[in-house]
């Protein structure tokens, strides 16, 4: 016991320092030279096991060490780390029904109002992701009303950067910008670098889109320093593809083709699978701008095969399809896009 007591400690010390290769390299370590039957593993530390493996985007082994957690341990699976880890997984499979039922379970049992308001927060955020964007809305009001009164500048952060969010994919920019502020503010005041960043690229994408290219590549610079700082490569990795969006939208195609294939490269060595699919899916873009239609086909049946491996349904799959159709249509092939507009 003294050992995985030991591993467990520096498992969580290198999860909160958001050093996930490093936990990684320790877990495979210690699986290579164990003996002996998993129950004798601690509920912490499965799941610290799992936690390890998704911030590798390793899901498989992830959902296994999970599955073995809640067998073994159900007793202890209430704690904010747990629903947290498992609402992560459901949102990522793609099962935002599953994780409302989940959260509205836990929301049955007797806690502390603060406690309350935090799955109030997680129950917004699932139906943020299952498309359900008034009802999310209502929570996120109701969090953020609650928030400002107790001073929790962390949660306040939380809840504005979702209200953000929410705004930002309906469209209202204006809105959505505030909403980074002012969760930008709540994060730096309550010294969260790694969620301050997350503003900081958000606000970067906004203002491309609204056509601020200076301000969104200073906004990024900020990010990808913060991110560097906390080694957290996936997220440098995605800075690197705002910042081809910015190439993009300026019609510098040939620097942003070049930060593109650097992406697609490094996100393939981490198994980054939704960065690597982004990358494929903006190649096939320039392509198809520049009138390389086979080129552009080449490049978006590769984020396909990416998109369907990881998320079947999500957001990357459906606009892969949708630019597909583009190219089908380029190329004279009119019943392949009917058939990827129906996907």
């Amino acid at each position: 016991m003294a050992e995985t007591d030991k591993l467990n400690d520096n498992l969580e010390i290198l999860l909160k320092e958001k050093k996930y290769l490093n936990a990684l390299y320790l877990v495979q370590s210690w699986e290579k030279s164990r003996r002996g039957s998993s129950k004798k593993i601690s509920g912490k530390l499965l799941l610290s096991l799992s936690q390890t493996y998704y911030f590798n985007n390793l899901y498989e082994k992830s959902k296994e060490y999970l599955s073995l957690y809640e067998k073994m341990h159900s007793n202890s699976c209430q704690g904010r780390e747990y629903i947290r880890h498992k609402y992560r997984l459901l949102i990522l499979e793609e099962r935002a029904e599953q994780a409302i039922e989940f959260i509205r379970d836990e929301l049955k049992r007797p806690m502390p109002e603060s406690e309350r308001y935090w799955l109030f927060l997680y129950l917004g955020k699932a139906h943020f992701w299952n498309g359900d964007y008034l009802d999310a809305n209502r929570y996120f009001q109701k969090c953020y009303m609650y928030y400002l009164a107790s001073n929790d500048n962390y949660m306040l952060g939380h809840t504005l950067y979702m209200m953000g969010y929410l705004t930002f994919q309906r469209s209202v920019f204006k809105d959505a910008e505030g909403h980074f502020n002012e969760a930008l503010k709540n994060f730096r005041s309550s010294n969260k670098i790694h969620q301050a960043a997350h503003c900081l690229k958000m606000l970067s994408v906004i203002k491309y889109r609204t056509g601020r290219f200076h301000e969104a590549q200073k906004d990024l610079h900020l990010a990808k320093k913060d991110y560097q700082k906390l080694c957290s490569s996936n997220n440098v990795i995605n800075c690197r593809l705002v910042l081809a969006r910015i190439q993009m939208f300026q019609s510098k195609y040939d620097a942003c083709k070049r930060i593109l294939k650097e992406t697609y490269r490094k996100a393939g060595e981490l198994n980054h699978r939704r960065a690597q699919a982004l990358s494929a899916e903006f190649l096939g873009e320039i392509s198809y701008r520049k009138d390389q239609y086979k080129e552009a086909e080449n490049w978006l049946e590769k984020a396909l095969k990416l998109a369907e491996e990881s998320a079947p349904r999500g957001d990357v799959a459906v606009e892969v399809y949708r630019r597909l159709a583009d190219v089908k249509i380029a190329l004279g092939q009119f019943s392949k896009a009917d058939e990827m507009l129906a996907k």
